[in-house]
């Protein structure tokens, strides 16, 4: 399923950079992370870890809703997983879930 593995990688491509130009520290991990160091594993969903000290909630909150993820800022617990879900294709509703993990201070050791 080509156009699935395409728009999973220009999500994560697009998270990476807004993450990189707002100098927030992240980490992926779970599959996907597993996959590009070569050991192959069906997923669906992509996992981060993100520092909240360096996030600005609510530019962060605008830019989910900008691509169409459904989310309030009610929905943002720190310490507990952020989940959004992606619909790829309408017709075969596939979904992408995209995790996010936001810790206080987490790369401050």
């Amino acid at each position: 399923m080509a156009l699935k593995d395409n728009k999973i990688k220009s999500i994560i491509v697009d998270f990476v950079n807004y993450f990189n130009n707002n100098s927030i520290p992240y980490v992926l991990i779970g599959g996907l992370a597993v996959n590009i160091w070569g050991r192959i594993r069906t997923t669906m969903d992509a996992d981060f870890i993100i520092d909240q000290s360096k996030l600005d909630i609510e530019e962060f909150l605008a830019y989910l809703q900008e691509r169409k993820y459904e989310i309030t800022s009610q929905d943002i617990i720190f310490g507990l997983p952020l989940s959004l879900s992606y619909l790829i294709l309408n017709f075969w509703k596939l979904l992408i879930l995209m995790k996010f993990f936001i810790f206080h201070n987490l790369f401050n050791t």
